[in-house]
């Protein structure tokens, strides 16, 4: 299920119909890479395209029912199931951020690295694709290319999916006091204590966030602020990404369980400095009892980013070629950004002190 409704889509849930379709084209789909990887034949594809995995290192639960959701995105607020727009502020920053790019590479230093690459978590829940700035319309693996046709039942957006296949696995453990969350991807652990709604105070902030934990009623819900995000330059490799600096941003986690099966997962996204109107995504978490959770490897090899760096310095064109093409990428997806955010900012001009239009 995408992050966002698919541009054409003017509804909220597919029908029965549509969704057994949908159910019939995932099994071949997974039966078609079954075979393959039995074969040896499966190539994992990077950003742009680029070949670096082959079928040893390819896992996955395809021989698992696949689960499509009638809905039409996982974002179910606000009601046209997009992203809000950017504030004007967002904007600002943005551009700031891509003239520091611009003349600069993302392996000039470390600390100008991918944070995956640095393995380094943050809090995924408000990450979204191409660098932060969401689908769009465009495809999957550069905001500033035509739509080249992706299936709805391809991951889109903020990396949340159904099943393992689909979305990283998590481990939940509760325990007296504290509920802690182990997700495989990243890696990515965090412990949220139930005894306390008081945060750290605001100028400490964590790649994680603080998070603080409660219940209400049958649903856990978990509170998190003080979160803060990497530096001043893009990562030339689109991929999931804030696109704001965290400091005023607000996440709020739902967990309810359905059945014995199922958990409801919702995350609202409060970000006042950054999207104009709060959102919220749901997915659905499904147990797993046959899905063996293994320790991940961030790194290849310890030496792999100090190999990237040697590398950036033995072609410092290159390096910085890279960094000029990721900000050429990105700008028609940001031109788009940038007239929402005009457009939002007008509208909210012609409303009075009460709301309403004048």
């Amino acid at each position: 299920m995408p992050l966002e409704r698919p541009l054409g889509v003017d509804k909220k849930f597919y029908t029965d119909a549509e969704v057994a379709d949908k159910i019939a084209k995932a099994e071949a789909k997974a039966k078609a890479k079954r075979d393959l990887v039995a074969q040896g034949k499966v190539e994992h594809q990077g950003f742009r395209a680029v070949p670096n995995y082959n079928a040893i290192f390819e896992y996955s639960d395809t021989d698992a029912p696949p689960h499509i959701s009638k809905y039409t995105s996982a974002i179910i607020d606000p009601e046209n199931g997009r992203l809000p727009a950017w504030t004007m502020e967002q904007i600002k920053y943005w551009q700031q951020r891509e003239a520091a790019t611009k003349g600069h590479g993302e392996t000039d230093t470390p600390d100008d690295m991918n944070l995956n690459t640095r393995c380094i978590a943050t809090v995924s829940e408000a990450e979204v694709t191409n660098w932060g700035m969401g689908f769009g319309g465009a495809s999957a693996t550069s905001p500033g290319r035509p739509d080249p046709g992706f299936g709805e039942d391809v991951e889109l957006g903020d990396g949340y999916g159904t099943n393992a296949s689909s979305g990283p696995v998590r481990q939940i453990i509760q325990s007296p006091g504290y509920v802690a969350f182990v997700m495989g991807e990243k890696p990515e652990y965090r412990i949220v204590p139930l005894n306390s709604k008081v945060h750290l105070p605001s100028q400490i902030r964590e790649w994680m966030g603080d998070a603080r934990g409660h219940w209400e009623g049958r649903t856990l819900v978990v509170d998190i602020t003080n979160v803060t995000f990497g530096s001043s330059v893009i990562p030339n490799y689109g991929g999931a990404m804030y696109p704001g600096p965290g400091e005023t941003l607000h996440v709020t986690e739902r967990f309810t369980r359905i059945d014995a099966d199922t958990l409801e997962y919702q995350y609202t996204i409060d970000d006042p400095a950054v999207y104009v109107e709060p959102y919220t995504v749901r997915h659905l978490l499904r147990k797993s009892d046959s899905y063996a959770g293994v320790t991940t490897i961030c790194q290849e090899d310890p030496k792999d980013l100090a190999n990237s760096l040697a590398n950036a310095r033995a072609d410092e064109q290159n390096s910085l070629q890279n960094g000029e093409d990721s900000v050429d990428e990105r700008q028609p997806r940001f031109e788009q950004l940038k007239k929402q955010a005009i457009a939002a900012a007008k509208q909210d001009q012609t409303k009075d002190g009460s709301g309403s239009a004048k």
